[in-house]
């Protein structure tokens, strides 16, 4: 088979345009996923500390060092801790600031609302406790869903692998009995 080299030349130019264009796409979805799948732990993780009586700039210089445990959320947090250091700005210039840039909505959202509670004085403790009891009930109902796919999928496993084949066997015995009558 021949194959115009001039083809090979278009297919392959192709991939690497749609590789180069969706690539940087893949890698920001799934930072934001991993900056998303690590809130709840960030909220729960404040709230103790707020609780042991840490300031919030306290806070987050604690959190920005768990890299480990948060990933790409930490990076997030360390980006706020960084910005509060090295411009001398105070914790929550540099929390409004993260919240502009950051890919997350969710961590967007907290922390226009942190930045809304440390600017009227509102009690952390409060803030943190229900947006910690928020962060559970959204990672509760993000288990119930992957569940649910489970679920379908067992389901469709069910029907096609065990369900088809017994079904397939007694219609091929029907045939043969007819068959055999005739």
């Amino acid at each position: 088979p021949n194959i115009p080299i001039g083809l090979l030349g278009v297919f392959f130019g192709g991939v690497v345009l749609v590789v180069r264009f969706y690539y940087p796409i893949y890698v920001a979805n799934e930072r934001t996923r991993e900056i998303n799948k690590a809130i709840p732990k960030i909220i729960s993780h404040m709230y103790a500390l707020s609780e042991g009586g840490l300031t919030a700039a306290e806070i987050f210089e604690q959190i920005a060092k768990e890299e480990q445990m948060y990933g790409e959320g930490s990076g997030e947090i360390q980006r706020i801790d960084r910005i509060a250091k090295q411009t001398g700005e105070n914790i929550v210039s540099a929390m409004a600031k993260v919240s502009i840039t950051t890919q997350s909505e969710r961590l967007s959202e907290f922390l226009d609302d942190y930045v809304r509670v440390l600017r009227t004085g509102t009690s952390e403790k409060i803030f943190l406790d229900n947006e910690s009891d928020k962060a559970a009930e959204f990672r509760q109902e993000q288990q119930e869903q992957v569940l649910t796919i489970i679920e379908y999928f067992s389901f469709a496993y069910v029907l096609i692998f065990v369900i088809s084949p017994v079904i397939m066997s007694l219609v091929l015995v029907a045939i043969g009995i007819q068959g055999d009558i005739n």
